[in-house]
């Protein structure tokens, strides 16, 4: 009998984008591909409001999973339907059984 995950139950959608040739306005064109990546577990971080001119909501949450080695700082991805970007660089242990990537996810509302 195989256990339920308890903790690691989330799957986080990278975004993988590859830029193409130029259109014709001379902005690169965007192929996006979505890659689906279970085992995750997704724990807050904090938000922060700013009520400058504008009000913008900015969300971080901490995000622990499968060793995802080819995961970057500013990849896109999205998680429970919301937009997020890597904030910083993803940090990959290695080296034995509990080999897995750390990263840091931030996300702006508002605007």
């Amino acid at each position: 009998m195989r256990l339920p995950r308890l903790l690691h139950r989330e799957t986080l959608t990278v975004l993988v984008v590859t830029t193409g040739e130029p259109d014709d306005d001379g902005v690169p064109t965007e192929d996006v591909v979505e890659q689906a990546v279970p085992g995750w577990n997704v724990q807050p971080v904090g938000t922060n409001e700013s009520l400058g001119d504008a009000e913008v909501v900015t969300g971080r949450w901490r995000a622990s999973g499968p060793l995802t080695e080819w995961l970057q700082a500013g990849d896109r991805l999205r998680w429970r339907g919301t937009a997020y970007r890597v904030d910083g660089e993803p940090q990959h242990y290695r080296g034995g059984s509990l080999d897995h990537t750390e990263v840091v996810l931030i996300a702006w509302k508002g605007a």
